[in-house]
């Protein structure tokens, strides 16, 4: 899959202090590279009321991602935590 990486994204990013949670974050970032769909994607979940926004679930971390291109496209847009996730994105 081809993926993208939003502004913030990486800020948000810069914000997590966890070494365990970065290193999860990383994983989760290359099992979005290396697979054909998104549907392959362990803990996604499309987000009710939005066409294309998904959210991953990696522990107590959220990443908010749309997908663009028919599906081919992976937009990484924000890293938050459970209870901060939904007040930010989409």
């Amino acid at each position: 899959m081809n993926v993208k990486y939003l502004k913030k994204f990486s800020k948000d990013l810069d914000k997590v202090k966890q070494p365990k949670d970065k290193k999860a974050l990383l994983a989760m970032i290359q099992e979005v590279k290396s697979v054909e769909t998104i549907h392959e994607v362990s803990g996604i979940k499309k987000l009710v009321g939005f066409q294309d926004a998904y959210r991953i679930r990696v522990g107590q971390l959220r990443v908010g991602i749309f997908l663009s291109d028919g599906g081919t496209t992976v937009e990484f847009a924000r890293v938050s935590y459970r209870k901060d996730i939904y007040k930010v994105f989409p």
